[in-house]
């Protein structure tokens, strides 16, 4: 005899299956974008003075934009983490072991990778502020 009708099956005795992400869709978008903003700089940077400058400047503004715009985000991020090491500390019982709590760990690793990320493209956007203003007064 095997497993009644309601336990035979391929997801076991838990029921129904559903499918849902554990990772938010716009959490696995955030980073090719920020990546592909990264590049940009990178372009910019690396190009030869153009001919036309002002095509090329109006190109290094929205870079620079959108550059911003995301230094803001892991900003806000580092907030959150920051934050929520706070809540959690608060939240333990004296005499807990910190270095041994899954979560700020975890929150640790992920503050740490926002600041290097953080100082990382403000080196980037403060390069190419410069590059820009080169180019605005050579033009």
């Amino acid at each position: 005899m095997g497993p009644t009708s309601n336990k035979d099956g391929p997801h076991g005795p838990g029921g129904t299956f559903t499918l849902s992400w554990i990772i938010p869709a716009r959490e696995l978008r955030a980073p090719s974008r920020i990546l592909m903003v990264i590049d940009d700089i990178r372009t910019l940077l690396t190009a030869p003075s153009p001919a036309a400058a002002k095509p090329f400047l109006e190109r290094v503004d929205v870079t620079l934009t959108d550059g911003y715009a995301h230094a803001l985000q892991l900003e806000a991020e580092r907030w959150r983490i920051e934050r929520r090491i706070a809540e959690v500390v608060a939240g333990l019982p004296a005499g807990t072991d910190m270095e041994h709590e899954p979560e700020l760990v975890a929150l640790a690793e992920r503050l740490t990778t926002a600041n290097e990320s953080i100082v990382a493209l403000r080196a980037l956007l403060t390069s190419l502020r410069e590059r820009r203003s080169e180019l605005a007064n050579a033009a």
